[in-house]
């Protein structure tokens, strides 16, 4: 036999191998391998190493023969030889990794690389309040249709938000959702869920409301939701049935929900709201010393020849007054919310220019304008005419709801309105008992409905169809 064959060469092994290959002797289980190995187009594939285990007695040195790239025989201590690293020390600088640490490495590489992917859409309640939240969260609540907010959380999204001016434009209706945006550049919705705000919300206009702010949500493609106990406040609902609603209505929308739920409120004291009142008096005939509002209409002043019939009946008290409105006009480049103020005769006349586009916003804006200027407490006067009748009613009472979101410590007299036998009356007084009147009628016409239901499903009952069947050939016959 050749000398220089592998096999005759002596080769000094390590005792490290030899203690290894001992090891195996006594685990052949320990063979089989899993591993992952990553293709060049990035798809994993599973590969298995199968080592069947070694038998024992002697080794067949057949089957451990196999061929390099230059076609030489080869034996498995060489093949191991050569790829394993050069280093310039001898075998003592062989470090040898106990199994338990390479099963520990190659589970944490596991961890790493299957990590589940987080859950994007969720509902959580947490203890904190709602203003406290990040500003990427958007806030909701449940509102009323005529927008009055005048306690509870819904006074504080108007104090934080503000922008009633805003939603009146959208004009909201049951099962609608309004949108506001602050000069922070963030968002609210309000969910309108009953007529009135002395009503009661119901699971369905909230259910109406909840898909139409999911709506708003994935057109805004926005993701992240703060609210209150919407309707468990004092609507009254049954916050477990209006949690799984939510959770209904929601899933799947990959948008997350976060709660509120304040262990401490801090009741915070409102401001002094502004008083209103009501009187048949005209503008004109007011005490001295008042603050005159004016409306004017910014699309109305393109026009040639404008007129204004309560302009010039102001003028007429008081002298240069629409001297000065014109040239103001005409020098300056005026916008909708914009307010020119005019102090003659220890009076002030203030000019609010509107949109009728942006009505109620430009109104807001007017007000916020006007409100730099006040540093004590003012008698405002305008002149509102008639206000019981439906369309003024909801202008007038409109109008009023921006004013006293934005001025306080004041009052304001609506002037001309002929319908009222008193001399003065009280404002909410007053509009509560024409909401009440408007509630009465809505239910009489409600009962009328279903009294004719019920008279149409007793006359159209299956025998009294019959009958009809049977007689009119009879009738035919006798007119023939």
């Amino acid at each position: 036999m050749d000398e220089d064959h592998p096999y005759h060469q002596n080769e000094e092994i390590p005792l490290s191998n030899m203690k290894n290959n001992h090891e195996r002797k006594k685990n052949p289980t320990e063979g089989i391998t899993e591993s992952k190995t990553l293709l060049k187009d990035g798809a994993n594939v599973n590969k298995i190493n199968d080592s069947k285990p070694k038998k024992k007695g002697k080794k067949n040195r057949k089957n451990n023969l196999s061929l390099n790239e230059q076609g030489q025989v080869i034996s498995d201590g060489q093949k191991e030889k050569r790829d394993e690293p050069k280093t310039s020390i001898g075998t003592e600088s062989q470090v040898n990794v106990p199994s338990e640490v390479m099963v520990k490495e190659t589970t944490n590489m596991k961890q790493e690389t299957c990590t589940e992917k987080p859950v994007i859409g969720y509902l959580r309640e947490i203890d904190e309040n709602l203003f406290n939240l990040s500003g990427d969260v958007c806030l909701a609540h449940c509102v009323a249709e005529d927008l009055r907010m005048g306690d509870g959380i819904a006074m504080e999204f108007k104090r934080y938000f503000g922008g009633i001016g805003q939603l009146f434009d959208q004009n909201l209706t049951v099962g609608n959702v309004g949108v506001v945006f602050n000069n922070r550049n963030e968002t609210a919705f309000y969910l309108v869920t009953k007529k009135y705000s002395g009503g009661k919300s119901t699971m369905q206009s909230l259910s109406e409301a909840l898909k139409s702010l999911l709506q708003k949500m994935k057109e805004m493609k926005l993701s992240k939701l703060g609210i209150p106990k919407i309707g468990c406040g004092w609507d009254g609902l049954n916050w477990d049935e209006v949690k799984a609603l939510i959770a209904n209505i929601f899933a799947g929308s990959r948008i997350s929900i976060t709660v509120c739920v304040p262990s401490k409120i801090y009741n915070r004291i409102p401001p002094p709201q502004l008083k209103t009142f009501i009187t048949p008096k005209e503008l004109l005939e007011t005490k001295a010393m008042s603050d005159i509002l004016l409306f004017i209409d910014i699309e109305q002043l393109k026009k040639n020849n404008w007129t204004n019939d309560l302009v010039d009946k102001v003028n007429v008290k008081y002298p240069s007054f629409k001297e000065r409105l014109l040239r103001d006009i005409r020098i300056n480049q005026l916008s909708p919310g914009d307010v020119t103020s005019y102090f003659i005769n220890k009076e002030r006349i203030n000019c609010l220019f509107i949109s009728p586009t942006a009505y109620y916003s430009s109104l807001e804006k007017g007000f916020t304008n006007m409100k730099k200027y006040i540093r004590s407490y003012r008698h405002f006067v305008f002149q509102s005419g008639p206000i019981k009748s439906a369309d003024n009613f909801k202008h007038i009472s409109r109008m009023v709801s921006i004013m006293r979101s934005i001025i306080y410590s004041s009052e304001l007299w609506l002037c001309g309105d002929k319908d009222l036998t008193k001399e003065t009356e009280v404002y909410d007084t007053y509009c509560r008992n024409i909401i009440n009147e408007m509630k009465l009628a809505s239910r009489q016409v409600t009962v009328n409905n279903r009294s004719k239901a019920e008279d149409w499903k007793q006359n159209n009952t299956p025998s009294n169809n019959r009958k009809r069947k049977n007689a009119l050939p009879r009738k035919n016959m006798q007119r023939r």
